[in-house]
């Protein structure tokens, strides 16, 4: 291969190598926030308790949305689920996150939502799990 063929075939990979998933576990939440997780919006600070702890976020650099859970102490979820608004479904609701719903509420687990200036938050928590999981979308898709 020449040089040319090599350094296309390089500059293809760096570019590939640039986009798509990046995950991130975080043990607490004073981790999470030394990362930037929450002054970047990944996740709202204001809904996830100090208290939180093995915090994972899947983000897709590509086109900002990201998902992930994040656990805490079941006494913290009324101060949690006090922060976000009932889930309201957008008259076209994507099956996918209906399936996705549907299966975390026999499981125990409620609907919420929060809305961003650049984002939209889907929030399904337990309290008797002491879990919420979680979707990003920047812009109401869901």
């Amino acid at each position: 291969m020449t040089r040319l063929a090599w350094s296309g075939l390089l500059a293809v990979v760096l570019l590939a190598a640039g986009c798509g998933k990046v995950t991130d576990d975080y043990p607490s939440y004073v981790d999470a926030a030394a990362a930037g997780l929450f002054e970047q919006a990944w996740l709202p600070h204001a809904v996830v308790p100090p208290s939180a702890r093995l915090i994972r976020i899947v983000r897709q650099l590509d086109d900002g949305e990201a998902q992930g859970w994040f656990h805490f102490p079941s006494v913290a979820f009324p101060a949690v689920v006090g922060r976000l608004s009932p889930y309201v479904p957008p008259a076209k609701l994507d099956p996918a996150i209906a399936t996705y719903i549907a299966k975390n509420q026999t499981r125990g687990y409620e609907a919420f939502e929060a809305l961003g200036a650049d984002a939209h938050w889907l929030f399904l928590c337990s309290a008797a799990g002491g879990k919420c999981y979680f979707k990003r979308w920047t812009s109401r898709s869901d």
